[in-house]
């Protein structure tokens, strides 16, 4: 899964070299998708909500790292 990676099988840990651009734009698309579904199945979203802005923040940030852009 990730790229330059030694490790045969899913290698689904976050790193600063490969599909972060991707994982960025998925993680930023289901945001909105998860608090609507929370919202109208009535169900707090809170916890879910933070975790998945940390992954898009931390995807950012390998983006913006890539770039050098700070």
């Amino acid at each position: 899964m990730n790229i330059g990676t030694t490790h045969h099988g899913i290698d689904m840990r976050a790193r600063d070299t490969g599909h972060e651009e991707a994982l960025f734009l998925a993680i930023s698309s289901l945001i909105p998708l998860v608090g609507c579904t929370y919202e109208c199945l009535r169900v707090d979203a809170t916890f879910v909500l933070e975790k998945l802005n940390k992954l898009a923040i931390l995807y950012l940030k390998m983006l913006l790292k890539q770039t050098n852009i700070d």
